[in-house]
């Protein structure tokens, strides 16, 4: 019973930290095309200007 319940909580522990690294990996990607869409939409606005 004690094995199982270590295992289990070890398992949620390591998910949890996977879901967290994949979070802000996303959240790392989503701002770096956002600041790359944001630089394009500047150097193209300058350039009409």
């Amino acid at each position: 019973m004690g094995v199982g319940l270590g295992l289990g909580v070890a398992c949620c522990r390591g998910l949890g930290q996977y879901a967290l690294v994949a979070l802000l990996s996303g959240l790392t990607r989503c701002l770096l095309v956002l600041l790359l869409a944001g630089v394009w939409v500047w150097v193209v606005w300058v350039g009409w200007l």
